[in-house]
């Protein structure tokens, strides 16, 4: 249930459902993401890594061979998200209790 929280919190963030939708045409670098987005690099890059994170996609480190410079890589993971208000509703009950918790 965390797991499916986190990620529609990812997917809630502005830019999620642009990079998804990018990454869906193949691995993509994200100064590229950036680029075509019209977003800082740094923007684009935490977006990614949060999504990462959750779960969503996966990067990949590299040098590129013409500059040396190092790059970054992101490509999308299969995933599929189910929400029912029955989902929702123990998704709600579980965070309040984490929050009387804390």
């Amino acid at each position: 249930m965390k797991h499916l929280l986190k990620q529609l919190k990812v997917l809630s963030k502005p830019h999620s459902f642009e990079i998804v939708e990018k990454l869906t045409g193949g691995p993509t670098h994200i100064s590229t993401i950036s680029e075509d987005m019209g977003i800082p690099y740094t923007t684009a890059w935490q977006r990614v890594a949060e999504m990462e994170r959750a779960g969503l996609l996966e990067v990949e480190s590299g040098v590129d061979e013409s500059t040396r410079r190092a790059i970054r890589i992101a490509r999308i993971v299969n995933f599929r998200l189910e929400l029912s208000p029955g989902i929702i509703k123990d998704m709600v009950k579980g965070e309040e209790s984490e929050l009387k918790v804390v």
